[in-house]
């Protein structure tokens, strides 16, 4: 086989094992996740959500008060104020080492203070039922590996 036919079949496999997920989309705020979710019917009951089940990048400001091992979620915060946009991103299945490396890695006692963090996890939907706008289709953020957070310092 000549060096051509060699280069093409080892830019075919490696372009063929690349996913969106390999460099999941980074987005900066919590608006440009809504937005990157939205769906022309207007997130719908029943229809899925742009980009549902694929992984994306947030980047963002937790803060110690907003932290819930209990209920499994903390809050990603577009700026360091607790006034600013937040986004709940949900955490399973290991709660507990993911709750440890948040824990670790901010400070607990001054609840003032917030951490700068990029964390990777998957866009969920879930349906929900209100009273005066019908049913519609809300996208969350799930995060699944401690290994998907880091601490921007």
């Amino acid at each position: 086989m000549n060096k051509f036919g060699s280069l093409f079949i080892l830019i075919a496999f490696i372009s063929s094992t690349c996913s969106k997920e390999d460099n999941p989309e980074i987005l900066t705020s919590v608006a440009d996740f809504y937005k990157y979710c939205s769906t022309d019917n207007n997130n719908s009951c029943g229809e899925l959500l742009n980009h549902e089940n694929q992984y994306v990048t947030m980047i963002g400001y937790i803060n110690v008060k907003y932290i819930e091992p209990y209920y499994n979620f903390f809050q990603l915060f577009d700026s360091m104020t607790m006034e600013s946009n937040f986004l709940v991103i949900f955490v399973n299945p290991d709660v507990n080492v993911i709750f440890d490396k948040l824990k670790k890695n901010i400070d607990t006692l001054n609840l003032e203070k917030f951490t700068k963090i990029k964390v990777t996890g998957k866009i969920i939907g879930s349906n929900a039922l209100y009273v005066n706008e019908g049913c519609r289709r809300n996208p969350s953020f799930e995060v699944d590996n401690p290994n998907a957070i880091s601490f921007i310092y």
